[in-house]
């Protein structure tokens, strides 16, 4: 393989190095390698080649959440070398620790609402009714959903259906409390919005993506 590029999927408190996962995205090993008191995990894929997809990359970043709290690098965050990825976890050491303490028990679960279809065209002024309707539907869940004590930040939209898209942080001890808080909000604005839940992630949405640069 020449010139291959380093995928990096996110760094951890320091651990074993090798071979974390024999078959990890598109069949490619994830690695684990250390600098001072931090581990990253890493996937080797040829140069220029797309690296893991969307589920793929969340599917490893559950899988290393199960272990240890980590700090997920934005998806296609390339290192051209192991010197680099060495060289980034020395000059970035402190900073990481401190931001891994701080995301220590937390998780993230990323909230969609999106619009039920009605029938027949849409009515005039629909677009400015559509605004309001997003304006009214992230007052109320933001306002709900940091009452129950969770930190909450918009997320942007991907098309025209979606009403809103929240990314939710909050302990994993408090997931059912959470849980049942998105089941009243179902509940009470189920009749325009179908309300649709991640599993729980690493805090990919509210991690520093400076720390990878």
């Amino acid at each position: 393989m020449d010139n291959p590029d380093l995928h990096l999927y996110a760094v951890l408190a320091r651990t074993r190095d090798g071979c974390y996962r024999p078959r990890g995205a598109r069949r490619s090993a994830v690695h684990l390698v250390s600098r001072g008191n931090l581990s990253a995990a890493f996937s080797v894929f040829p140069a220029a080649a797309e690296g893991p997809s969307g589920p793929e990359y969340r599917g490893v970043m559950r899988r290393l959440l199960r272990h240890s709290a980590v700090l997920p690098a934005p998806r296609r965050t390339i290192l051209p070398s192991h010197e680099a990825l060495l060289q980034l976890l020395s000059c970035q050491q402190n900073y990481m620790l401190e931001q891994l303490r701080r995301f220590s028990g937390l998780i993230e679960v990323r909230l969609r609402a999106v619009r039920r279809i009605k029938e027949g065209a849409p009515p005039r002024g629909a677009a400015t009714a559509l605004d309001d309707e997003r304006s009214y539907l992230l007052a109320r869940f933001c306002t709900a959903l940091c009452c129950g004590g969770f930190t909450v930040k918009p997320l942007p939209l991907r098309h025209d259906r979606e009403l809103l898209r929240l990314g939710c942080l909050l302990p994993q001890s408090a997931l059912p409390l959470f849980s049942s808080t998105c089941d009243a909000l179902r509940s009470r604005h189920g009749s325009i919005c179908e309300l649709a839940l991640t599993p729980p992630l690493a805090p990919v949405d509210f991690v520093d993506s400076r720390l990878f640069h």
